[in-house]
């Protein structure tokens, strides 16, 4: 007994000591939370802090062919995968012409060097708060990302302006990306597939873009609501309209983007809605529901499949109120009797020809013994 005590307070001993270790390794986990913004949970005072983030691993598990760009990367999360690799030369080729455009207007000679170099001078400077939009540290260095959002950049500016300087858009396209550009259209709308919104405005202030940057947003503080999905959006809009959905900020003068969680409360709705084909075939029979897939099982799927990744609270989403009233209608039991007649017996002509008759048989038969009665009863009066 003595020596099992003596064991204990030996390992006990061993544990304080060690307790110095482990204070040194969680002084310096706290240490390096606090030497990155995007880690310790704040912007720095920024609004922009946390506007390019990544989704939630099981909304991936979903259908990754959704979230993933299938040509072109733009920004760190999508660098170097295998999908996008073949794309990194052609923004090079990308960012040589957007340099020469401008080579001539006092950005310096020689294919666009001094251009180049106020470009790099320019990412330079807004490093950190671009780092910072980011909801996650970012394992690159300095050199590495101020190339990445030069590149990128200019890339994506150089394409909308390859685009914009003909009538038939992508005439102005070399072959291969007239071929692919529906796909880096897409790619660029992908909400992890982005770099900060003013990290470009600077880029197109440098090319001389003067007027058109304030269209686009200055690269100040009022440009902290400004978005690139915004810019691709509604540039596209513009010279293709490839979708006729409203923008969010239109919706929202309208009145019907109000409220947070829309498009999740959307699909939990949908979720509810649609559980079979055949729920789908009804909603398509009331106008409710165009479906665009193959058929009726593919789109039931599909409601199903990201309704039951949405999170939500229940009490509180969009649709919260449409939820509770239909539930209420639906335990009156008046209303299950009625719902129970128009399914089973007024659900097709023959089947109202036969409730009808049934009906009118019942009506005679109560007639009739109402006359026999009342004559039986007079006889013996």
């Amino acid at each position: 007994m003595v020596v099992a005590t003596a064991s204990v307070r030996e390992d006990i001993d061993a544990a304080m000591d060690n307790d110095g270790q482990l204070l040194g390794r969680m002084e310096q986990g706290i240490s390096d939370l606090w030497a990155s913004p995007a880690a310790r949970g704040d912007g720095g005072g920024d609004d922009e802090a946390f506007t390019i983030v990544r989704l939630p691993s099981h909304v991936h598990a979903q259908n990754k062919s959704l979230y993933e760009p299938r040509v072109v990367s733009v920004g760190p999360y999508d660098l170097g995968s295998g999908s996008t690799r073949a794309m990194q030369g052609h923004k090079w080729r990308f960012l040589r012409d957007f340099l020469l455009q401008n080579a001539g207007d006092g950005g310096g000679g020689g294919g666009g060097g001094g251009h180049l170099d106020a470009c790099l001078r320019e990412a330079r400077a807004v490093e950190a708060r671009a780092r910072r939009c980011y909801g996650e540290p970012l394992e690159m260095g300095s050199d590495e990302f101020v190339q990445m959002v030069v590149l990128d950049g200019c890339f994506v500016l150089e394409f909308l302006l390859k685009w914009s300087e003909s009538e038939s858009g992508a005439a102005e396209l070399d072959a291969y990306i007239r071929w692919i550009w529906i796909y880096v259209y897409y790619d660029l709308l992908l909400v992890e597939n982005q770099i900060p919104f003013f990290v470009v405005a600077k880029l197109f202030n440098l090319a001389g873009g003067g007027g058109g940057a304030a269209a686009m947003g200055d690269d100040d503080d009022d440009a902290v609501d400004q978005r690139l999905l915004d810019l691709i959006y509604k540039f596209f809009s513009l010279h293709e309209p490839l979708c006729q959905v409203p923008a969010p900020s239109q919706l929202t003068t309208t009145g019907d983007w109000e409220g947070e969680g829309i498009v999740t409360s959307y699909l939990v709705l949908m979720n509810a809605l649609v559980n079979t084909g055949a729920d789908v075939a009804v909603l398509q029979r009331r106008g409710v529901l165009d479906n665009m897939l193959s058929n009726e099982e593919a789109a039931a799927a599909f409601f199903n499949r990201f309704g039951g990744c949405a999170l939500f609270d229940p009490r509180g989403h969009h649709y919260a109120r449409l939820f509770a009233d239909a539930n209420e209608y639906r335990n009156h039991r008046w209303n299950r009797y009625i719902a129970v007649l128009k399914r089973d017996h007024l659900r097709t002509p023959c089947s109202i020809i036969s409730l009808l008759a049934a009906a009118t048989l019942l009506c005679i038969s109560v007639m009739s013994a109402g006359f026999i009665i009342c004559h039986y009863r007079h006889a013996c009066s």
